[in-house]
């Protein structure tokens, strides 16, 4: 049976490492996609803070909205007009 505080790991801890781990990871072969600016954002937000993060979650941001533009079209039919 486990006892104590130190038996479980704070949240903030829970978050911390796979963050750092993230950060450390080799950069990819290819041009960043918007999923590695998401995680490379994410990860700069948990262990740096808001201002080294923000810059990378907006390039992220940005990259999914041209993603979507260039596949998506509104002449997809009714099942898609939600998502124009």
């Amino acid at each position: 049976m486990i006892r104590g505080a130190s038996a479980v790991p704070t949240e903030p801890l829970m978050k911390r490492v796979p963050a750092e781990a993230a950060r450390t990871a080799p950069p990819t072969a290819h041009p960043p996609r918007a999923y590695d600016l998401l995680l490379d954002g994410m990860a700069l937000l948990t262990t740096v803070g808001f201002t080294a993060g923000t810059p990378m979650l907006k390039r992220a941001l940005s990259g999914f909205r041209a993603t979507k533009s260039s596949r998506m079209s509104c002449s997809a039919g009714p099942a898609r007009s939600w998502s124009c």
